[in-house]
């Protein structure tokens, strides 16, 4: 059954799920922020069923469509997405360029072209976390150049380039925070937010949060909503902590804390060329075929499915 369109109000802040005890204490020297709290947001949905200002798609340098969340977005938005990203002259890695939404619900969309993941990145070529941040923060700043004051984030570079997600996790919170932080960035925007659809890239950003955006008095409930909390089962029979615990033990399975030790997925400059993108629906574990771009080595990303 198809997602409905997931308004900006239902999507819980980080505040809010402190509150609920969706999301837990992490140590960490970070100054909890209210304001801060207040804005960013984590959930996992299909981010073609955003109803907010805009949302980042992870594509590649063509800006042409491809696999993954790129693809889905541009089926979902129809053609003239591509029409009018074949204007745009592509697009560099760790760079972010907007277009319109279309048939998409929400208003605009910022392309960003994540980075492949290389550990052993030669000296003269930027790392591949450096590039990671440009994104984050080339995104931001497009959106408020264009007014923009809700913006939601694809996992970028944590399908087939193969980014570990704690470490992209970690890159993308902690450059939005200083993004935030910064005194001409004040109230330019209303809501950040962190939107996955692999439960490797949700538990990712459960872990990262709450060390980037610790929770403030406000947030952490009082002693009795917390006895009321703790009280509630779910349907697995657990408390909230305990659920909580038990989803991050179920994804440490498939993504580990030792991800910095991952190697790339796949070498991609042996994939065969096509012009053709595979259904998002029935890709996410596989890499996505090679758009267009790929003739002259430009790869699709294949982050997430679209799809639930």
């Amino acid at each position: 059954m198809p997602l409905s369109v997931l308004r900006l109000y239902d999507i819980p802040t980080i505040s809010e799920l402190y509150r609920d005890v969706s999301l837990g204490q992490r140590p960490t020297d970070r100054t909890p922020v209210q304001y801060l709290n207040d804005i960013v947001s984590t959930v996992r949905y299909d981010i073609t069923k955003l109803d907010v200002d805009c949302i980042v798609n992870a594509a590649n340098s063509s800006l042409l469509g491809g696999g993954g969340v790129d693809g889905a977005i541009h089926r979902a938005a129809g053609r003239e997405l591509v029409r009018e990203c074949a204007t745009l002259n592509g697009c560099d890695v760790g760079d972010a360029k907007i277009t319109s939404a279309y048939r998409l619900p929400c208003e605009k969309v910022v392309h960003t072209v994540g980075p492949i993941y290389d550990k052993k990145y030669s000296e003269d070529s930027e790392s591949p976390e450096t590039l990671l941040r440009s994104c984050y923060r080339r995104s931001l700043e497009v959106a408020v150049e264009n007014d923009m004051t809700s913006i939601a984030f694809a996992a970028i570079s944590t399908g087939i380039y193969g980014y570990p997600s704690k470490l992209a996790a970690m890159a993308a919170a902690d450059e939005v925070r200083k993004f935030l932080e910064l005194p001409e960035n004040k109230d330019k925007l209303e809501r950040v937010i962190f939107c996955n659809y692999e439960i490797k890239d949700e538990m990712a950003y459960k872990r990262v949060l709450p060390k980037v955006f610790p929770p403030t008095e406000e947030d952490l409930a009082s002693d009795d909503e917390s006895a009321n909390e703790g009280d509630r089962i779910s349907e697995k029979g657990f408390t909230p902590k305990e659920d909580l615990a038990h989803q991050e033990e179920v994804a440490a399975k498939g993504d580990s804390d030792n991800m910095e030790d991952v190697a790339p997925k796949e070498d991609l400059t042996d994939k065969n060329n096509s012009d053709s993108v595979e259904d998002a629906a029935s890709n996410h574990d596989l890499p996505p075929k090679e758009d267009q771009a790929g003739k002259n080595g430009v790869h699709s990303e294949n982050d997430v499915s679209a799809t639930d």
